[in-house]
């Protein structure tokens, strides 16, 4: 239908406008007489809300007379956004204003990278992480804000390298001491890890993964040490899955001799079974002082 030969009237309501234009399926702005009813309406503000955002809809972008209406505390704007990107359109600057740093990166997955002085309100580690997967990389002063916490750091390490880019090392030593990613790192890498991160291990279950795993053979023994001292049944467990092959799983001495000495009656599984293991293949039993 050519909205052209179609009746445009006066409206007393913004619902009635907006159903009018749905069931016309009017492309484009209706005259301003008609749109007029958006700063006459007795409605509510949420509601003159509600029916400018579905006008948006079919009649893409707005002046900022009209813009300024939109409810910011809820994600009208953002949609907004998404219904101007679907014209070919770009929201003005000042929608991009009246946005927190939230909703500019919501909106930043219609309409891809946000002008500079936008891009700069967004100083929330998360939100600046969950950009760039919206966007790609991004600028150094963006990435100065992803690299303030661990979690946000790993999420862009894992982006860059999908994207076949190099990984900056303060990316990296931002992980340092949180084990809880080196399993996330290691297949984004498909590497080992660097040195500075596996010393700076403490997770057992971790470390012993990571052996396990991604070595299949031992850790260098500092870290060993650092890393099992204080939790003998994992250490045991060590033992038996990574050192053990068809050698003897016994550990290095003060390693071995703190599980012999947590040896007790109610003692695990992995600990009897590290205990009889060093014994059978040693010259001769390892005894408890040993």
């Amino acid at each position: 239908m050519e909205t052209t030969s179609v009746h445009i009237p006066k409206f007393r309501s913004t619902t009635r406008l907006a159903r009018w234009v749905q069931k016309n399926k009017y492309l484009g702005r209706l005259p301003p007489a008609s749109e007029r009813c958006f700063f006459r309406s007795k409605e509510s503000p949420k509601k003159i809300s509600d029916n400018l955002l579905l006008y948006s809809n079919w009649a893409g972008k707005l002046g900022e007379e009209l813009e300024a209406l939109f409810d910011a505390t809820n994600h009208h704007l953002v949609n907004y956004c998404r219904a101007v990107h679907l014209k070919n359109e770009k929201p003005s600057s000042f929608v991009l204003s009246r946005m927190n740093e939230e909703m500019l990166v919501n909106a930043s997955q219609f309409l891809g990278r946000l002008p500079e002085e936008h891009e700069r309100r967004i100083t929330q580690p998360h939100l600046a992480s969950v950009y760039a997967n919206f966007v790609g990389s991004v600028p150094s002063y963006l990435e100065d804000v992803i690299v303030e916490k661990a979690d946000s750091s790993i999420e862009y390490i894992e982006l860059l390298k999908k994207n076949s880019r190099e990984v900056p090392e303060r990316f990296m030593r931002a992980l340092v001491g949180h084990d809880r990613h080196f399993h996330r790192l290691v297949r984004a890498l498909g590497g080992p890890l660097p040195s500075y991160l596996l010393q700076s291990m403490t997770d057992p279950v971790v470390a012993l993964n990571y052996a396990r795993g991604y070595l299949r053979g031992r850790l260098p023994e500092e870290v060993e040490g650092n890393v099992f001292f204080n939790n003998p049944e994992m250490g045991a467990k060590y033992g038996l899955e990574v050192i053990r092959g068809f050698s003897n799983p016994r550990l290095p001495d003060a390693l071995h001799n703190s599980i012999v000495l947590s040896a007790s009656s109610d003692q695990s599984d992995e600990i009897r079974r590290y205990i009889a293991e060093v014994e059978r293949c040693s010259e001769k039993p390892v005894s408890d002082g040993e």
